[in-house]
């Protein structure tokens, strides 16, 4: 009986030049382990015409293999951050029409037989590809086949070009991959692909633009009590991760400022999951990920910043003084340094070295393969370890409140910074918890961090006053908008303040709920 497998790939986009460089480049000829092989392949994916099966995160193909007929069947098509992870099965038919009686997983037929109920199968388009595949020799022992495929995708109205290339781990660690992704592109741009050929090719069947990025704040981790500390790792992680992955697009393909500040929480939740598991779950690639996180949410920060003075601090002032001239010329300096340091932030993101650890982050987490040694540790379950790993965030946030009426301004963002952790802790392990045993407490959390977070954006406008001098000089409209701006938002920062040490000890003598 034919048994249903992962199939692990890193995808990326390419020009037909870039193609055919990669094809001719000495890194390929050094790092190929087999002869490279070139054949035609015409692959049609079936759907019943509502597209149920598209609907439910599944494939149906079949593909012509010299005289033979190849039906495959895909489960959780989605490509996230460039990675492919898809359960798959396959079985030969006898023509070019699929056959689910021969879907030998169980499961999987009849999740598809489901799925199709009494519709008819019928082709939505096809892909027609001249594809060059050859393994290539891999760090750690790994082996990796290189596919390039060149050619188009066909449906009843039309035709569009087809260039990718496909690195699948055959053998070996993952870490295979993404030394084989290093090698090869070490001279190329590395595009990761936003989608497989079939989600391009169903976009374009039906005739739906390319899909609008909206900004996604973070998923909830589906913890149980009995699970081992690593598996919860990996679902918090996973969780984390897609809240990243899913905002960089928006951040590149969007102009929403929300993108940039989702995924700086998405990146904070990143390292606070490596804090709330250490040293339970710890290792050198989760140490480099966790800095890497923290100097990539620097470099957004700088976009996030120049988003909050505009939203946050000009536009409230400007708002009920839209007499005052200064204003407008304030928001539009503005305007042109966000354009600017958007320009800057997605021109990081597209960088090798971000690249990669878009890669390494999105492997990683899908797959779960950490490399932790199951010792006491990894395998003691997380109803136990939750509460030492939120008591520990909960004594940082104390440490810092004892000093409360004295603390600095920097001190100040180091206790915003822990409330954040302790936020971002509890909220990992809230469903460990009875829904009204966390609410009170985490909802008195979170205002408590946002009072804090409006004394940040009222320390960040002090910003303003270097800023508009070095552009304007002593312009007299612009001074008395910067005055007022600083001047509303100061007297509310002093409001907020207050508020902020009661709002302390009203989240102080609510019990904690796990203790």
């Amino acid at each position: 009986m034919a048994q249903e497998t992962r199939e692990l790939e890193l995808k990326f986009e390419l020009t037909a030049e870039e193609l055919r460089r990669l094809r001719r480049s000495a890194v390929l000829r050094a790092a190929t382990a087999t002869p490279p092989v070139t054949r035609s392949l015409r692959t049609v994916y079936f759907d019943t015409p509502d597209h149920r099966l598209h609907s439910k995160g599944a494939s149906l193909r079949v593909r012509r293999l010299g005289t033979r007929w190849l039906q495959t069947v895909k489960i959780e098509t989605t490509v996230k951050g460039g990675v492919s992870y898809p359960f798959e099965t396959e079985a030969f038919v006898k023509t070019c029409k699929p056959d689910l009686t021969l879907i030998h997983q169980r499961r999987t037929r009849r999740d598809i037989e489901k799925a199709v109920g009494s519709a008819v199968l019928t082709p939505v388009f096809e892909t027609d590809v001249r594809r060059t595949t050859q393994r290539i020799r891999a760090a750690h022992d790994g082996e990796v086949e290189l596919a390039l495929d060149e050619g188009v995708v066909r449906w009843a109205h039309g035709s569009a070009e087809l260039c990718e290339a496909e690195l699948e781990l055959k053998s070996g660690p993952v870490e295979a991959l993404l030394s084989a992704a290093d090698k090869l592109f070490a001279r190329q741009p590395m595009r990761c692909a936003a989608g497989s050929k079939a989600e391009r090719g169903y976009r374009l069947a039906i005739g739906q633009p390319p899909t609008e990025v909206t900004p996604r704040p973070a998923e909830t981790a589906q913890l149980e009590g009995g699970q081992t500390c690593s598996e919860a790792f990996c679902l918090i992680l996973q969780a984390a991760g897609n809240q990243v992955l899913h905002n960089w697009r928006v951040v590149l393909d969007s102009e929403d400022p929300e993108g940039a500040h989702q995924l700086r929480v998405g990146l904070r939740r990143v390292r606070t999951a490596f804090i709330a598991f250490r040293p339970l779950v710890d290792g050198e690639r989760l140490r480099r990920l966790g800095g890497e996180s923290r100097q990539l949410a620097q470099i957004i920060g700088e976009l996030r910043d120049v988003d909050v003075l505009i939203e946050d601090v000009v536009a409230p002032v400007a708002a009920i003084n839209d007499a005052e001239p200064g204003f407008a010329v304030v928001q539009e300096l503005l305007s042109k340094q966000r354009l600017e340091k958007r320009e800057r932030v997605r021109s990081a993101l597209c960088t090798r070295p971000w690249t990669r650890f878009k890669l390494e982050l999105a492997l990683f987490t899908r797959t779960g393969e950490w490399g932790f040694a199951a010792d006491e540790g990894t395998t003691g379950t997380v109803s136990g370890h939750a509460p030492r790993a939120m008591t520990k965030s909960w004594r940082k946030v104390a440490r810092w409140a004892r000093r409360l009426d004295a603390l600095s301004m920097e001190e100040r963002h180091q206790m915003r910074k822990a409330l954040k952790g302790l936020r971002y802790t509890a909220e990992f392990f809230l469903p460990l918890y009875p829904s009204k045993a966390t609410g009170k407490f985490v909802k008195k959390l979170k205002q408590l961090q946002d009072v804090f977070g409006y004394l940040n954006d009222v320390a960040l406008s002090e910003n303003l006053k270097q800023m508009s001098h070095d552009q304007f000089g002593p312009n007299p409209d612009v001074q008395r908008a910067v005055g007022y701006a600083l001047g509303w938002h100061t007297a509310r920062a002093q409001k907020a303040w207050e508020e902020a040490r009661a709002r302390w000890r009203r989240l102080e003598t609510t019990s904690p709920y796990w203790m």
